[in-house]
């Protein structure tokens, strides 16, 4: 135990220096003019800045249920981005950056707590893949939401329909936003997105179905072409990361901290910023890591100074009260208008959206515990399926709900439908299970009644 919280320590900060490096010598020099602040700061502030970033780790659990891969990755992508760009950015180092620190700190070991400790049976374990495999209410349910969200995204987007590069790809989702379509489509395509898609390409890795790689890419494919979507086009790639660094056994934590470490010190020293290799820092760099850092300190920056929410940006509770302080501007647009452009939209995780634009530094305890609870029930919906496949599925929810609120991570991020696919499954399995034994009782009856 403590030669893995040694470990865990070492990676953890070899984790901060790469990202302080990375933004120092790529997201401070290069996009400084989209407000990639670095203020001056003492040593014994960045020496605290490094304790609060690497401290969680001593709460992570030693498993590879999917809630604790899902915040083994908050904690690489998110919060360590998030605590080292408050500190880059806050120009004076008070009482109050400490104690959001603090908060911040507590926040994810409570994360890491979370996730719950189970063993599958190996006849359920069994019955699970067959849950995966077999035509049945999560497969059929999952074919029959592929094909209705193509036709309509190819009906209704077909005129915009064209492959761009990364430095056009704006331009097609202006396009893309100025057609009229239903809420449905809409729904469905965020849904294939991040949860339906995503389905085949685990299940293509995992179980080897070249039938499922060819649905899943047509289908991210599509996507790109109609909208834009970067993290569409590039989601086989992430999966494929995924599945190298999950072995299926209890050390995914060490070994996304060792990969990820290196990684990013590898990128920021040895690819080059201009050309076509440009792109990799571009993704990597700004887009999977820096992105998470920047939203999370100008969140905080702006709505501790302005009106905040009250929850108000979530649609329902906003149709009840009609209170929301920004008009048609969504939380990404205003942040947007008022750090960089007009034209963009800054969507931020759940930690800036839901605590700091909610309720400033109280609303991190709150949605914290909103996604502890979520974290203990899908512990519970998968733990009859394999584990390494739901992880491979879930990655694209997790790096969701690094890029949006909980509400709509769960809701148009697709989190609630992956936890009834995984009911109707576990229902799917029960029956399989039971089955046989009703048989078994039925013969033996049977056989007594003979003799």
């Amino acid at each position: 135990m403590i030669k893995r919280v040694t470990m865990l320590f070492v990676l953890a900060s070899v984790n901060a220096v790469a990202y302080h490096l990375a933004y120092f010598q790529f997201l401070h020099r290069v996009f400084a003019y989209a407000d990639f602040r670095y203020e001056p700061t003492t040593a014994s502030y960045l020496i605290w800045t490094y304790f609060v970033a690497v401290l969680p780790v001593i709460a992570a659990r030693k498993s590879n249920s999917p809630s604790a891969v899902g915040a083994a990755l908050l904690y690489v992508m998110s919060y360590v981005p998030i605590q080292l760009s408050l500190t880059f950015m806050w120009a004076e180092k008070t009482l109050e950056l400490f104690l959001l620190q603090s908060v911040m700190a507590l926040s994810m070991m409570t994360l890491f707590r979370a996730p719950i400790s189970y063993q599958n049976a190996t006849l359920k374990r069994a019955a699970g893949h067959s849950a995966l495999l077999r035509v049945g209410p999560l497969t059929t349910t999952i074919y029959l939401l592929t094909g209705i969200a193509l036709l309509l995204v190819v009906t209704q987007y077909h005129s915009v329909m064209r492959l761009v590069s990364f430095e056009e790809v704006y331009d097609l989702r202006s396009d893309a936003g100025e057609i009229t379509a239903s809420t449905v489509t809409k729904y469905l395509a965020m849904w294939l997105t991040y949860a339906i898609a995503p389905f085949f390409i685990a299940r293509a890795i995992f179980y080897s179905r070249k039938s499922d790689w060819i649905i899943g890419i047509c289908s991210l494919l599509i996507l790109y072409l109609a909208f834009g979507s970067k993290i569409a086009l590039l989601m086989p790639l992430f999966i494929l990361s995924m599945s190298f660094i999950d072995k299926g056994g209890d050390q995914f934590f060490l070994r996304l901290l060792a990969i990820v470490g290196v990684f990013l010190i590898f990128i920021v020293l040895a690819v080059p910023d201009q050309g076509i290799l440009r792109w990799i820092n571009s993704v990597f760099l700004m887009r999977v890591f820096g992105s998470n850092g920047w939203t999370g300190a100008v969140y905080y920056e702006y709505f501790t100074n302005h009106a905040l929410t009250f929850y108000t940006h979530i649609g329902p509770i906003n149709a009840f009260f009609d209170a929301y302080p920004y008009g048609n501007n969504s939380l990404g647009q205003e942040i947007a208008q008022y750090y960089f452009s007009n034209d963009a939209n800054f969507n931020a995780g759940f930690w800036a959206s839901d605590g700091f634009a909610a309720l400033g530094m109280a609303g991190v305890p709150v949605v914290t515990l909103f996604l502890a609870v979520f974290m203990r029930v899908l512990d519970r919906f998968s733990n009859s399926y394999p584990t390494r496949f739901i992880n491979l599925w879930l990655l694209s929810f997790w790096m969701g709900l690094m890029n949006a609120p909980l509400t709509t991570a769960l809701l148009s991020g697709g989190g609630l439908l992956i936890l009834l696919l995984l009911w109707m499954g576990k229902l799917q399995s029960l029956r399989r299970l039971i089955t046989p034994t009703t048989h078994s009782i039925a013969k033996k009856h049977q056989l007594t009644e003979v003799v």
